[in-house]
């Protein structure tokens, strides 16, 4: 019944786009690529750091997945506890859901 529905408001009885729209990141993948031109292989703190020089913040789960989704590679950096990897983290302000990005105006992207 519901395709009877779409038909007579849309003309077909296609359903619309379902799932994920994508990541607020995915603008920037051009961005992404300039950086790591610069550096064959940065840290994800200095991903991080250059996305929030543009105003973009987000979680760092949404960096690694962002990344990996273009194909583009970081260094990690050893030796870091878990307990100092949330104690930095929160040090640096850092969100910690994909639903606290936001842009340099505070809008969520």
């Amino acid at each position: 019944m519901k395709w009877i529905r779409r038909w007579k408001r849309k003309g077909s009885y296609k359903s619309g786009k379902g799932g994920s729209q994508g990541s607020p990141l995915d603008k920037y993948e051009d961005f992404a690529r300039k950086l790591r031109g610069q550096d064959p292989k940065p840290t994800l703190a200095e991903v991080v750091a250059a996305f929030r020089a543009l105003g973009i913040v987000c979680a760092e789960k949404t960096y690694i997945a962002f990344l990996k989704r273009v194909g583009l590679t970081y260094r990690s950096v050893r030796g870091e506890s878990i307990r100092a990897a949330h104690r930095r983290k929160a040090e640096a302000g850092m969100p910690w859901s994909n639903a606290e990005c936001t842009s340099k105006r505070g809008k969520k992207s």
